[in-house]
């Protein structure tokens, strides 16, 4: 019996042979300039035998693989061939992932009669959309605001000018760390006066997104399933690497989004021009763009205003305004 199925952001297969059960998880597939490389883990009656990240297309690469399973699992006492098993196994993949998405008739496509927000009008449902400001100007705080509204769809407020779709939130943070982000959380929270929010997950990261996609997207799938979840990544510059002028390095970021497949709102900031930060791909990329500026009113307050950069499918909104307390 052989089964290959896909599961999550990778594939699993086996096959019976010769009275034992192999398994092959396939995960963190890597498709560069035609060569296409993946992490396999082999299980061999529910034993694990090798780990390891051939390039299934590469014929030596599979050479390798096969035989490093052949020296712990040698034919001549299992009875197993390993070079045609994981040819098979490389074909499948191959095949499966350069399939790609299905077609789709766009005639039964349902289109919704607005465009859809998470938040309006700062976060697209669906869609990457991209809050920059200069360093220390309250993008995180004004995230974390967001958040709390997002996961609290009892609490109404019409002075905040916001419409909010209730959402699950996973923060991924490249910046502070848990107890910051919980702080900022609490503040926000005692000062509206609402309850501690149970559905904000939070995630310290130090790769760039590219490398944890495939974690990211079997997390939200596992835990939430179909439910909305709006994913906020703090800031764009480490979620790339570092690497903000490179085209290339900004294209992967917004390509692991997608691939993700989740509304998004990612933070950025401004170079020494007060321009927004790096590659003109950040912005053709995002599809709803704010830009945020603060001006401090005495020690304990902040004036922050969001000005509308870019909007693809709707009109641009006029510019919205708030005033961040910090007192008791």
């Amino acid at each position: 019996m052989t089964i290959f199925e896909r599961r999550g952001s990778g594939y699993y297969y086996s096959e019976d042979l010769n009275g034992h059960s192999v398994e092959a998880y396939i995960s963190r597939l890597r498709d560069s300039s035609g060569r296409l490389s993946a992490e396999v883990a082999i299980m061999v009656d529910d034993q694990p035998v090798v780990r390891s990240s051939p390039t299934l297309t590469s014929v030596s690469g599979i050479d390798q693989f096969w035989k490093k399973l052949n020296r712990r699992i040698p034919e001549p006492d299992y009875g197993v061939d390993w070079e045609l098993f994981c040819e098979s196994l490389a074909g499948r993949v191959i095949d499966a992932h350069r399939q790609g998405e299905e077609i789709v008739d766009i005639a039964s496509v349902e289109v919704p009669d607005r465009v859809e927000f998470s938040l309006a009008p700062f976060i697209l449902k669906d869609q990457p959309s991209l809050l920059y400001g200069a360093g220390s100007s309250g993008k995180s705080t004004l995230s974390i605001w967001f958040s709390v509204l997002l996961t609290n769809s009892g609490y109404v407020n019409t002075d905040h000018q916001v419409v909010v779709t209730p959402a699950n939130v996973l923060v991924l943070d490249y910046e502070t760390d848990a107890v910051e982000v919980g702080r900022r959380i609490k503040w926000v929270q005692k000062g509206m006066e609402l309850p501690e929010t149970p559905n904000i997950k939070y995630r310290r990261c130090a790769h760039p997104l590219a490398q944890e996609a495939d974690y990211i997207k079997d997390y939200c799938d596992r835990t939430w399933g179909d439910e909305e979840v709006v994913i906020i990544v703090d800031s764009l510059g480490l979620a790339t690497g570092g690497t903000l002028d490179e085209a290339s390095q900004v294209l992967e970021y917004f390509q692991a989004l997608r691939w993700i497949g989740r509304t998004s709102l990612t933070l950025s900031h401004i170079n020494k021009e007060g321009l927004l930060f790096g590659s003109i791909f950040t912005t053709n990329a995002s599809r709803n763009v704010w830009e945020l500026k603060t001006s401090p009113v005495g020690k304990n307050t902040l004036d922050v205003g969001l000005f509308h950069r870019k909007a693809n499918i709707f009109e641009k909104e006029s510019p919205k305004g708030y005033r961040l307390d910090f007192s008791d």
